[in-house]
């Protein structure tokens, strides 16, 4: 795609279909890389008629199998999950031949359980009344305060991955795009390279008895940290939704670590927080393009924050994606942010279809 002045754009495909029947139509090994946030399966999630959020199509290995399929040896899955059914989903992912590589906790300071029942009212109102004394305060659910992410590889056995990128297949995990940065303390900024310097990383040595047989005492080493930032781990923490640019409001998740950890780190020192990724804390992705058709926001859209941390992770410049589940385009979105060269979405819902078109005009 061509646009002003001879400037090449990214490539967007979007498809009106189920995704089982979208995905007959299409190549193998076409994606370098697919994000998916297929339906939990809970119903949880109240919906306008089409009740999607009761499909277990997450859990039908037929469904990852076709998806390994369309992606490139080496290529890479994020598929979002629930703590409740992520174990079917993994094991569907197995079954289908992907090969599970690790999974990321996305942790949230708000989270609300849809379907928690009181019990003691519960049991009052079937006539249980002597039995309903002793459930004060008890309930149902936990509050769902993470959610997992897994990757997974596109893969045989024993397979090479550097084998399968020389020879025109993908892979990889972009790190240095999402690495930690030593003074990033507080909320994500954009990566730039910075010089790196010597640190000191020496540890204290401890005490050692005359029984031991040896012992290191190494007071000056020094070492020079990566230029980007640490390593980006698998747990990723969201801050509250009351936290602004120089504080962190009470109950922040990211405040409750560096808490605990202060009587290593004194007040003003390293954060123990600085070890984990922390994003920025956002209602929804965005909800615009649903105010323009005057349609409510999807009800499992995910933060736009998160998307584009992922996005930057999975997704390599000028690759192509696809956006399996595509709800109202936030994948879409984020990912041609990251730099797709192509993105491919899907969904069976007109009204999230329609949203989708919107979101990405908006893009320019």
């Amino acid at each position: 795609m061509v646009g002003p002045g001879g400037a090449h754009l990214p490539e967007f495909a979007l498809i009106h279909a189920d995704i089982n029947d979208a995905l007959r139509e299409i190549p193998d090994g076409t994606f370098d890389s697919v994000i998916a946030d297929a339906p939990y399966g809970l119903a949880i999630t109240k919906n306008s008629g089409s009740n999607w959020d009761t499909s277990s199509i997450a859990f039908d290995p037929a469904l990852w199998s076709q998806l390994r399929r369309v992606t490139k040896p080496g290529g890479i899955l994020a598929a979002f999950g629930h703590p409740r059914t992520s174990h079917r989903q993994m094991t569907a992912l197995e079954d289908a031949g992907w090969q599970v590589i690790d999974t990321i906790a996305w942790v949230k300071s708000h989270a609300y359980q849809a379907g928690n029942r009181d019990l003691e009212k519960e049991l009052r109102k079937t006539g249980a009344e002597a039995l309903a004394d002793s459930y004060t305060g008890f309930r149902t659910h936990l509050s769902p305060t993470y959610e997992p992410i897994t990757l997974a590889r596109n893969l045989a056995p024993r397979a090479s991955l550097v084998q399968a990128i020389a020879t025109g297949g993908a892979g990889g995990l972009n790190i240095d795009a999402t690495r930690l940065h030593e003074s990033d303390w507080a909320f994500r900024t954009p990566r730039t390279t910075v010089p790196p310097t010597a640190e000191n990383r020496a540890r204290r040595p401890g005490r050692v008895s005359d029984r031991s047989s040896w012992s290191i005492a190494n007071r000056d080493a020094l070492s020079v940290p990566h230029g980007s930032g640490r390593l980006p781990g698998n747990l990723l923490l969201e801050h509250s939704e009351d936290c602004v640019e120089t504080a962190c409001a009470h109950g922040c998740i990211v405040a409750e670590i560096d808490s605990q950890g202060r009587t290593k780190y004194a007040s003003g020192k390293e954060p123990a927080s600085r070890f984990f990724t922390r994003l920025r804390y956002s209602p929804r992705a965005r909800s615009s393009a649903g105010q323009r058709l005057a349609e409510a926001p999807h009800p499992t859209e995910k933060p736009q924050q998160l998307l584009e941390w992922l996005a930057a992770l999975v997704v390599k410049p000028g690759s192509t994606v696809l956006d399996a589940f595509a709800g109202s385009g936030a994948v879409s979105e984020a990912a041609l942010r990251a730099g797709a060269g192509a993105v491919t979405a899907v969904d069976r819902e007109a009204a999230y279809v329609a949203m989708i078109r919107v979101r990405i005009e908006e893009m320019g």
